[in-house]
């Protein structure tokens, strides 16, 4: 009984978001922001991915506080799929489509929005000259769940 109360409290904390961005270090312009789910998913960390899932993160779950963002604005439903094709990080898309189940996949707000939200440096800095080859293979993965043209609520696409 106390392992269970346990394992109900860490799961609790593993989809926490931050209510605040966090510096990496004062001289680097890196914030991380969200859920230690997002922030795994940020830094392009598979191995952590799947850690904090085994701890019971939920990659359905928002991973931004409700305050962080205006009403209205999208990443106010963004899950850790959404941050995974943000950073055009396949690998971890790919996983997450793998392990999680395909009907709440169905029920997620629009992912092909997320693919605009990172900067070209951002994307350059995380995969180098991959990067192409990963934006298209998030593309890939997006499409098998979800059609790009699929709106938000306020008509991004």
């Amino acid at each position: 009984m106390l392992r269970k109360a346990k394992d109900c409290r860490l799961a609790v904390l593993v989809n926490l978001p931050f209510s605040a961005p966090r510096d990496v270090h004062r001289q680097w312009p890196l914030k991380l922001l969200g859920s230690p789910l997002a922030v795994a998913v940020s830094v392009n960390s598979l191995m952590a991915v799947k850690a904090l899932l085994d701890l019971g993160a939920d990659p359905f779950l928002p991973v931004y506080d409700g305050i962080q963002f205006q009403p209205g604005d999208p990443r106010q439903q963004w899950t850790a799929f959404h941050i995974a094709a943000k950073y055009h990080c396949g690998d971890i898309l790919q996983y997450l489509v793998e392990h999680t189940d395909t009907s709440k996949q169905l029920g997620l707000s629009a992912l092909g929005c997320a693919l605009a939200f990172s900067t070209s440096l951002e994307r350059l800095a995380m995969h180098g000259p991959r990067r192409t080859k990963q934006l298209d293979r998030t593309i890939q993965i997006i499409q098998g769940i979800q059609s790009l043209a699929v709106m938000t609520s306020n008509g991004m696409t």
